[in-house]
């Protein structure tokens, strides 16, 4: 693994899945045992957090990856993902996600604002959860413009990603190189900690408090939390006590940057 103590170009995340190289990192086959505990803890904050919801609107859904959970939760349920083969794969494998109650949809967290508005007509922003899901968000290219478009949506947010601590790195780099994505460059700059390669792998695990202040930048608040050894997960302050009341029973603790 190379290190770099300088940022890298910008990447083409989109570009890279739709291509197909990123279609292994869904492969539990590749997960090593921090990256299972990781995404186990990651279902309990969901749980916790869409509590009181209405609407779960996930920001990276794959193929709608908690679909069926929303569902049986008795949520509605908005998919979104930049890939548009994703989706179709999911609206075949689910031919009733086109229902108002279980949609799919290609389109990207730097138009959420507007997704919202169109697919979810009628519903509160206040009684909708923007859910991201599996470190999705250090995959984003335009991540000020993302947070910009969370921010306008004036919904709920739960951002689940990877903290920039040492057992989180290990264990990010342990699930790259099992995916094969060799050689590996690890880039870190006040954003945070980036992996990236040749073929198209570019995503971050931002520094909590350069994305704490960013989300300042456009007056919303989150509170970073610790979760699952190496999760660092962001919720707006309406959901703070019920996530946090989940996770301090599993030793859980509160980051403050």
């Amino acid at each position: 693994m190379t290190i770099l103590d300088s940022p890298s170009q910008p990447g083409d995340s989109a570009g890279f899945y739709a291509s197909g190289s990123g279609d292994r990192l869904f492969s539990d086959d590749h997960f090593p045992p921090a990256i299972s505990a990781f995404l186990q803890s990651e279902r309990a904050l969901l749980a916790a957090a869409a509590r009181h919801k209405h609407a779960i609107v996930e920001i990276g859904c794959h193929e709608g990856t908690h679909a069926e959970w929303c569902r049986a939760a008795g949520k509605h349920y908005l998919g979104v993902d930049p890939v548009e083969r994703y989706i179709r794969q999911g609206l075949a494998k689910q031919p009733d996600f086109g229902e108002r109650e279980c949609k799919l949809v290609v389109g990207s967290a730097e138009q959420i604002d507007e997704i919202i508005v169109r697919e979810l007509d009628g519903i509160l922003p206040s009684d909708i959860l923007i859910f991201i899901p599996f470190n999705c968000f250090g995959n984003i290219t335009a991540v000020e413009s993302a947070v910009g478009s969370i921010a306008r949506s004036g919904c709920s947010l739960l951002l689940s990603a990877y903290q920039t601590s040492l057992p989180a790195l290990l264990a990010r780099f342990s699930y790259y190189a099992a995916c094969g994505y060799n050689p590996l460059t690890l880039s870190r700059s006040e954003r945070g900690e980036l992996f990236h390669d040749n073929n198209g792998l570019h995503t971050y695990a931002y520094a909590a408090a350069w994305l704490s202040a960013l989300f300042s930048r456009f007056a919303m608040t989150v509170t970073p939390i610790r979760h699952g050894g190496i999760g660092q997960a962001y919720v707006t302050p309406d959901l703070e006590g019920g996530v946090t009341g989940i996770l301090d029973s599993a030793g859980a603790d509160l980051d403050n940057p």
